[in-house]
């Protein structure tokens, strides 16, 4: 955990790094539009990369539901990430968006390495094609 907690932080500090040095670079060009990090997109990357569906309804929808969710102690809200669908405490359903592949990913339970070992086949076949085609490299 301390090690994606660490990776966590560096891409998040490069993230803000490329942002200044772009600020920087084209501070005084033609059409220079300022950028910045948002915490908002980190936070919802890294909560996918865990594991954790961040759901994204628009604010309205969100107040509605806390207010019935306060209004009936114990109602449930119901997530369904197949369907992309959240009902609330009062039956009404709502659809939200979500990447195919990262929808994928939670769903059937993969981490970045996961997905990387679905082609583990096609790894192994174009390593031992490299290594004929370029033998010099091995032999060292």
């Amino acid at each position: 955990m301390s090690f994606f907690t660490s990776l966590t932080g560096l891409n998040a500090a490069t993230a803000q790094l490329g942002v200044t040095s772009n600020n920087i670079a084209n501070a005084s060009t033609v059409g220079f539009k300022r950028s910045r990090a948002d915490f908002g997109d980190i936070f919802y990357l890294n909560s996918l990369k865990t594991g954790l569906l961040p759901v994204q309804l628009d604010i309205a929808i969100c107040v509605r539901m806390r207010e019935q969710l306060h209004a009936q102690p114990g109602a449930h809200v119901r997530v369904d990430l197949p369907a992309q669908t959240v009902t609330g405490p009062d039956g009404q359903v709502y659809a939200f968006k979500m990447d195919a592949f990262r929808k994928k990913c939670l769903v059937e339970g993969l981490d970045e390495i996961g997905v990387t070992l679905q082609h583990d086949a096609a790894l192994k076949s174009f390593e031992v094609q490299y290594r004929q085609a370029h033998p010099w490299l091995f032999n060292l």
